[in-house]
């Protein structure tokens, strides 16, 4: 396809995007398709927010106009020699199709997009913090129970089984593992504003906005649910089942 091919594409997609037949995730889809190779092997496609044609230049993608083919004085049909208007598909007396059927190109085109999306650099900081947090008081509040701060509130120690001790133990730190992820996910969904998805298919799809945020805010509460659990089955593995195994 040429340059000006392409570009009518562009407009129509944008045009069913505007009146609703499209989605933001279709559209921007749609448009990626829209790439180029020209006669100098470089790269070229049109910008989904901007209309504008980028070429690929060392890795980074350039905003430049694309060389156009200058217009034939005359088009005719090469099965019937009938003259035809430029930019038909086909022959309007014998009915030849003018345009080959589109080949899709040997090389990939570049993945990177001209618009950079946003990541939540600071998601991981945050989880860390988080978790710290959390098991300071989690800890803490146990190590009170322990240690006879409140007389009401008791443990009970048991016999240093190994056993015991591998089971709660390692079943608290995965629990923990697990809250962690979902914490360091939350995060970056309310940071960016973007959340990864599947629905019940196994199709992945991407939430803006919102139903991101929205989505964010579940994760970090399941995942301060998860995290506070499993620190609290380690700390009381830790009073119940080790210290009276090291004591033993």
């Amino acid at each position: 396809m040429t340059f000006d091919e392409l570009e009518g594409k562009y407009y129509e997609l944008k045009g069913k995007h505007a009146g609703g037949l499209l989605s933001d995730e279709e559209f921007l889809a749609e448009v990626e398709k829209l790439s180029l190779q020209d006669e100098q092997g470089r790269w070229w496609m049109i910008g989904a927010k901007t209309g504008k044609w980028y070429v690929s230049q060392e890795g980074e993608w350039v905003q430049q106009e694309p060389p156009r083919a200058a217009p034939s004085a005359e088009r005719v049909c090469p099965n019937c020699g009938a003259p035809v208007k430029e930019g038909a598909l086909f022959c309007g007396s014998c009915g030849y199709r003018l345009v080959a059927e589109p080949v899709a190109p040997s090389i990939p085109a570049p993945q990177r997009s001209p618009a950079t999306r946003p990541r939540g650099r600071g998601s991981c900081l945050f989880s860390l913090i988080t978790g710290a947090v959390i098991g300071l008081i989690v800890v803490g509040s146990i190590s009170l129970v322990a240690f006879n701060f409140f007389p009401d509130l008791q443990l009970e120690m048991g016999q240093g089984d190994l056993t015991e001790i591998l089971t709660m133990g390692g079943g608290g730190l995965l629990i923990s593992i697990l809250g962690l992820f979902l914490l360091n996910g939350g995060f970056k969904a309310i940071i960016t504003r973007r959340a990864i998805v599947e629905d019940d298919w196994g199709r992945r799809r991407e939430k803006r906005g919102c139903s991101a945020v929205i989505n964010g805010l579940g994760r970090l509460f399941f995942g301060i649910l998860l995290l506070s659990g499993g620190l609290g089955m380690m700390t009381m593995t830790f009073y119940q089942e080790v210290l009276p195994w090291l004591g033993s």
